[in-house]
């Protein structure tokens, strides 16, 4: 039973409270912040989230170099249902980035999602997670079980795995330090045509965005310490065991044309959690909601309504 659905952050902490500063006249945030941006200070950072919509609270969380604004699909199709609110994660979009390196751990990024919930005045909600946003999902929800109703996972990470040479490069010391500094547009309508099942589908405006969010000084030292975890992650198979602690009811969404993480781990979901429902999209990628939202979003509210 959801037993919140409101918001309990002041109306002083949104958008046109003055919270943004000298930044407000950045074009870049002028160009894509939403008219549902607010902002909250968490840990000493300052967490950019969109609350809309009416009914049960789904928390929404996007993946690595992504923001918000890839679930913007499912904004449209599921804010009649719910009281949808995405988050940037921490060096994404418009939120400060983790302040230390030793900050780029799953626990202290948990307890920070912990601390948002309390500053939102969720008690219980529903989560969905993409890629490192899924393994954020996953992650929380074996370690606060009695604040998450269902769980939507949608290619997220766990287990060990290769990484795609693209973030293998970006994991080095040579690319990676090079990465702080410039991020081409070429590299990133590359990254961003690998994550799409067929990478003609891309439209030049997402390109766009991606490129304009993450060439920010700020968001480049993020994405390069991130993948250096996620390189570590990859390595670690303790790191999956705590997926058997998963108690909520689980929707496990996977694009077949997914190159970063394989569709082959699926059965690693199937053997380590009980109550999982798939749902497989054969031409989709990496993010197949933003690929897919019409189609993803039905699934979803399938699931969590039933």
């Amino acid at each position: 039973m959801v037993m919140r659905t409101g918001i309990g952050v002041s109306a002083a902490e949104g958008v046109n409270s003055g919270v943004v500063g000298a930044e407000s006249d950045c074009p870049i945030r002028a160009r894509y912040e939403l008219s549902s941006s607010r902002y909250i200070t968490v840990k000493g950072l300052r967490i950019h989230y969109s609350a809309e919509g009416s009914g049960p609270p789904l928390l929404l969380l996007h993946g690595v170099a992504a923001s918000l604004h890839t679930w913007d699909g499912w904004v449209h199709a599921l804010a009649r249902h719910y009281r949808v609110i995405r988050v940037d994660l921490p060096g994404c979009g418009f939120s400060d980035a983790l302040r230390a390196r030793d900050h780029y751990t799953p626990e202290y990024t948990v307890d920070l999602f912990e601390e948002v919930r309390i500053r939102l005045g969720l008690e219980r909600f529903h989560l969905a997670g993409n890629s490192l946003g899924g393994f954020f999902a996953w992650y929380y929800a074996a370690h606060y079980p009695e604040h998450v109703d269902k769980l939507v996972l949608l290619s997220p990470i766990a287990y060990q795995q290769e990484l795609p040479p693209m973030l293998s490069l970006l994991a080095t010391w040579g690319i990676g330090e090079a990465a702080r500094f410039v991020s081409p547009r070429f590299v990133v309508q590359h990254s961003v045509r690998m994550v799409y099942g067929d990478p003609r589908l891309v439209p030049s405006s997402v390109v766009d965005r991606y490129h304009a969010l993450v060439s920010h000084r700020r968001n480049r030292h993020a994405l390069v310490e991130t993948v250096r975890r996620i390189k570590l992650f990859a390595c670690d198979p303790e790191l999956a065991l705590h997926v058997r602690k998963l108690r909520a009811p689980t929707l496990l969404m996977w694009g077949g044309r997914d190159r970063l993480v394989p569709a082959k781990l699926i059965a690693a979901w199937q053997r380590d959690v009980d109550h999982l429902e798939l749902k497989l999209y054969p031409e989709a990628g990496h993010i197949p909601m933003e690929e897919y939202p019409a189609e993803t979003a039905r699934d979803a509210h399938e699931f969590l309504s039933r």
